[in-house]
């Protein structure tokens, strides 16, 4: 059965999507079990900066929209 759990986070798709968001900024990354999960954690992907924090946030919810589109 399909879930937005699946959708966002667990299909092949959205894993190697979501994979290769991280590996371009050399962060190993756990996939969470939830989508609720996503906003509360805290990547640094872009650094400790309140404009890399949002930065951070917007590549998430930017990659939850291309998955979305697809």
């Amino acid at each position: 059965m399909l879930s937005v759990d699946h959708l966002f986070l667990h299909c092949p798709f959205a894993l190697n999507l979501w994979h290769r968001l991280f590996l371009m900024r050399n962060v190993m990354w756990v996939v969470p079990n939830w989508c609720a999960h996503m906003p509360l954690v805290d990547f640094r992907v872009f650094g400790e900066s309140k404009r890399a924090k949002m930065l951070s946030s917007c590549a998430v919810f930017a990659t939850f929209w291309v998955l979305w589109m697809e």
